[in-house]
């Protein structure tokens, strides 16, 4: 069993609509994201624009920080809202009694969550190129974002976030559907075993980056358009992706390999949300599929 010991950490909040700029918050100012959300019975909407609410009997609604309140989904009887911050608060404690961490919270429109949390302590990777274990927590009032709990890499050079980046392709996580609710209470049983798991299998991610690290590549260009047609990665981006793997040949001194190219197409799903029009959770599956593919080829 690994553990880390628990030391006061900055933490710190980045709250992101993915249309306005990144702002940063202190950590006890977080309940800014605990915006009131309740359920009303869609007989009781008036005075709204049409929509199609066919075996819809209830409304999520939540009451933006401006004030108005939004209708984030139109959903069933089986549909058991959960709160973010019935989730967040014993989480948090709980990780934090075990763990040091940093934590970024990201959301779109205040109604799905995609939290980030840095654990501090064992890393991997080279002097100028470090990783260590990351955990993201996804939550959201839509329906569209079904409660995950992911584990994952997190790379300190771009502060990108990688998740299902193992040798086995598995990754390690808890789901539940919003049918029938989240169950804190379970979170918190399976939270400490999951953490574990992630460090248990830590080691591992050692082998992925050799393997990426040790193999060359004579034309990124090329590289990169094989890549980008096997896994559906927008070619679009190929301009970007060769800037950021020219920024960190010139910075890090990292050689044209399958490491530097990976990172850089890592890095367009983590940081581009103006030109590239993707939801957060459909950004985690590309990066799967991109981190599996540079494995296997």
């Amino acid at each position: 069993m690994t553990t880390l010991v628990s030391k006061p950490t900055k933490k710190i909040i980045e709250t992101t609509s993915f249309i306005e700029q990144t702002s940063s918050i202190r950590f006890d100012e977080r309940q800014k994201l605990f915006v009131p959300v309740r359920q009303v019975e869609t007989k009781r909407l008036i005075n709204q624009p049409a929509m199609s609410l066919d075996h819809c009997t209830k409304l999520n609604v939540i009451t933006h920080p401006d004030g108005h309140d939004l209708i984030v989904n139109a959903c069933s009887d089986k549909y058991a809202l959960t709160p973010l911050q019935a989730i967040l608060e014993p989480f948090e404690a709980l990780l934090d009694k075990h763990f040091e961490f940093e934590v970024k919270y990201t959301h779109r429109n205040f109604a799905e969550f995609f939290i980030d949390y840095k654990l501090i302590g064992e890393t991997i990777g080279s002097s100028v190129d470090q990783l260590c274990p990351k955990l993201r927590l996804c939550h959201s009032y839509t329906g569209c974002v079904n409660f995950q709990l992911v584990a994952g890499v997190y790379r300190f050079i771009c502060s990108n976030g990688m998740v299902g980046w193992a040798e086995d392709g598995k990754v390690t996580h808890l789901k539940r559907k919003h049918m029938g609710g989240v169950d804190v209470n379970w979170i918190m049983e399976n939270l400490t075993s999951t953490v574990e798991t992630l460090l248990t299998k830590f080691p591992q991610y050692k082998k992925v980056y050799e393997v990426l690290n040790d193999r060359m590549v004579d034309n990124l260009t090329e590289r990169f358009e094989i890549c980008s047609k096997a896994t559906k990665f927008p070619k679009t981006f190929l301009k970007e992706v060769l800037e950021r793997t020219s920024y960190e040949q010139r910075r890090y001194d990292i050689p044209n390999n399958d490491w530097l190219l990976y990172n850089g197409m890592n890095f367009v799903l983590n940081h581009n949300y103006k030109e590239l029009k993707m939801k957060e959770e459909n950004r985690m599956v590309l990066d799967q599929k991109v981190s599996s593919w540079f494995m296997n080829n």
